[in-house]
C-alpha cells in the first residue's frame, strides 16, 4: 500500500518506500483516493512532480501508518481520509428595501470555513447588480474590476474561521437589485451547495424622476383615512404611502414606466378595483378606487 501525504497545489502525495520520505515523485489531487481504518487508500493515476519535496515526519509508524507534512505547511496536512475537507461558504446580509435610487447601499458578506482543514487563499467574487454603481469595498484587499464586478483576496482560513466584507453600491434605477456573491479556496471544497449565494433588494419606485402618481380611495361619500397604498413598477421598484383624512395619497418623483398601485386590506374593506395599472409617459397619472367596509 503506497504511503500518501500532503502536498502543496491541493495534492496528495504518495511514496511506496518510506525509508527515503524526504524525496516524493508522484502526486494525485485531495479526494481522488479513497482511504481505509488507517487512513491509506489505492491512488488515482498519478501526476508527475518536477522537484523534490522536503517532507517532515508526525505521528507513529506503526505498520508503516506513519503521516507526514510539508515543512512548511500544505493546505491539509492531515492525510487520513476525510480529514482534509474545506468546506467555505458565503452568507450575505444588509437592507432588504425599498432603497431610494442614488441612496448608499451596504452588502455585508461573512466568509466562514465549515470544514475540518485550512482553507488556503480564500476568494470572494461578486457580480455588482444592474442598475448600481460602484462605490467602495473593505477590505482593502477587494478590488474594483470594472464594469461590475469585485474581487476580494481573504487569505488563508482556519477551521471555522470567518471574514467579513462590506460592499457599499448606489441603486441608479428603479428596479430590484440582484446582487451575486461566490467563495473559492485552493483546496478542493466539499459542499458546493453554500460557495454561492444571490440577495435581492427592493428599490424604491419614488425618487428616480419628476411625476406625481396621486388619487383618492372613497369609502360611500366619504374619503376613507389611514389606507396603506403600495406602488410596484415593472423592473420590481416600491414604494407605500397611507391615504390622508380625506382619503388622498400620492407619490412623488416618479419615473416614467409602468406601474401597478393596490390599496391594502385593511379594517376588513374591500376595494374596487383591487389594483390599477397606470402608465407614465411624460406626465403624472392617477389611480382612483372605491372601497366598502364592514
Amino acid at each position: 500500500m503506497p504511503l500518501m501525504v500532503a502536498a502543496n497545489a491541493g495534492k496528495v502525495c504518495y511514496k511506496s518506500d518510506i525509508s527515503a520520505p524526504e524525496i516524493v515523485t508522484e502526486c494525485l489531487s485531495y479526494g481522488a483516493f479513497s482511504g481505509d481504518r488507517e487512513g491509506f487508500g489505492s491512488p488515482a493515476p498519478a501526476l508527475p512532480i518536477t522537484e523534490a519535496v522536503s517532507l517532515r515526519r508526525v505521528g507513529s509508524t506503526a505498520n508503516n501508518a506513519t503521516d507526514f507534512v510539508l515543512s512548511t505547511p500544505a493546505p491539509c496536512a492531515n492525510t487520513g481520509a476525510g480529514q482534509c475537507d474545506t468546506d467555505v461558504g458565503v452568507t450575505p446580509s444588509g437592507l432588504i428595501g425599498p432603497v431610494p435610487v442614488g441612496n448608499r447601499l451596504a452588502y455585508v458578506l461573512t466568509v466562514t470555513n465549515n470544514g475540518s482543514a485550512l482553507a488556503a487563499e480564500v476568494t470572494l467574487d461578486d457580480t455588482l447588480p444592474v442598475g448600481s454603481d460602484f462605490v467602495f469595498a473593505a477590505p482593502e484587499t477587494c478590488v474594483f474590476q470594472p464594469p461590475g464586478a469585485v474581487s476580494c483576496a481573504l487569505g488563508d482560513l482556519q477551521a471555522g474561521q470567518s471574514r467579513t466584507v462590506v460592499l457599499v453600491l448606489t441603486p441608479t434605477l428603479p428596479d430590484t437589485l440582484i446582487n451575486t456573491v461566490t467563495v473559492s479556496s485552493r483546496a478542493p471544497d466539499t459542499n458546493a451547495a453554500n460557495n454561492m449565494a444571490t440577495q435581492e433588494t427592493a428599490v424604491s419606485c419614488v425618487g428616480a424622476g419628476n411625476h406625481t402618481l396621486s388619487g383618492r380611495i372613497k369609502a360611500e361619500k366619504k374619503g376613507l383615512a389611514r389606507v396603506s397604498v403600495t406602488l410596484r413598477g415593472a423592473g420590481g421598484c416600491l414604494a407605500s404611502a397611507i391615504t390622508d383624512r380625506r382619503g388622498n395619497y400620492a407619490f412623488l418623483g416618479v419615473a416614467d414606466g409602468n406601474y401597478t398601485v393596490e390599496p391594502q386590506r385593511e379594517r376588513s374593506c374591500a376595494f374596487k378595483p383591487r389594483r390599477r395599472a397606470v402608465s407614465i409617459q411624460g406626465a403624472g397619472g392617477r389611480a382612483l378606487f372605491r372601497a366598502r367596509c364592514r
